[in-house]
């Protein structure tokens, strides 16, 4: 059984209707879709959604046993597997593994076939270094661009696929994700919203786009100083010196403080990097 149905099947069970289960949290014909497999939440309301059933996670994911949502899971986390390690071997692997899911699923969800497309497009990167035809790759953008409400998933998503999208679409997709986050207090969701801010800033950074890429910086450094992540906040501290360091033409006093920081905790390759862009800045 996949999760809206058991959804439906839990509501009906407490004698709750649609409306009482979905108000305050999403609208009413949202949940209809969910209940029909055409439409996903976001974690976060999907939980609060759980909570007014009175059922945990870890209840309603042992109902689901091992369903079509957890094969899904597990394509997913293969995925990111295969893209961190760099082996492209793996990734092909994992292609085909989507490819044959999809093929024999009656209604694929929207979250495989964005494993899909991603998949297509990270592959197409490595081979040619860029993406040669952005509009196969839209449906990211469509589905990104019509979230009203943005939770792990989303965020995750654009994370994974910034590569795909040409700077104004990056960053007007950004400007959405600040704007859809602000109020998510879930940690894992404040975790992936650190690391795509820090990344936004590191692809404008690439792209001389200095104080755009100094403006994500800054919002990452508050983020981690709010849920005391000192090493993220390293890498975004960076970012904003070396965002600095391009607008002044001088380096930033503060930057060697976190590139020790770096050497200390053993990611001297990293601390060696940008010690070199730092020096090509100033010389430039």
């Amino acid at each position: 059984m996949e999760i809206g149905p058991l959804l439906k099947k839990i509501r009906n069970s407490k004698n709750m209707t649609q409306e009482s289960l979905a108000t305050g949290i999403i609208s009413r014909s949202h949940l209809s879709e969910l209940e029909n497999s055409n439409y996903y939440c976001s974690y976060d309301k999907f939980i609060l959604l759980l909570r007014k059933l009175n059922v945990s996670l870890m209840e309603f994911e042992e109902l689901l046993n091992q369903s079509i949502f957890f094969e899904e899971e597990s394509l997913l986390k293969k995925l990111m597997q295969a893209n961190n390690s760099q082996n492209e071997r793996d990734l092909k692997m994992v292609q085909k593994k989507i490819n044959s899911y999809i093929k024999k699923s009656n209604n694929p969800s929207s979250r495989i076939i964005h494993a899909q497309i991603l998949c297509e497009a990270i592959i197409e990167y490595r081979k040619h270094g860029k993406i040669c035809n952005p509009e196969r790759f839209a449906p990211l953008k469509e589905y990104l661009t019509a979230c009203n409400d943005w939770g792990y998933y989303e965020i995750n998503l654009l994370n994974n696929s910034l590569f795909v999208y040409d700077v104004d679409t990056a960053i007007t997709l950004s400007s959405s994700l600040i704007m859809n986050c602000q109020k998510t207090q879930s940690v894992m969701t404040k975790e992936v919203l650190i690391l795509t801010l820090i990344n936004m800033s590191d692809y404008l950074l690439k792209l001389d786009l200095n104080r755009e890429s100094l403006k994500y910086s800054r919002l990452a450094i508050k983020l981690c100083e709010n849920t005391n992540r000192l090493f993220e906040k390293c890498l975004a501290s960076i970012n904003a010196a070396l965002a600095q360091t391009k607008i002044d033409k001088s380096p930033q006093p503060k930057i060697e403080t976190w590139i020790e920081f770096l050497r200390f905790s053993g990611y001297h390759d990293l601390a060696n990097q940008i010690d070199k862009e730092v020096a090509d800045i100033v010389l430039d």
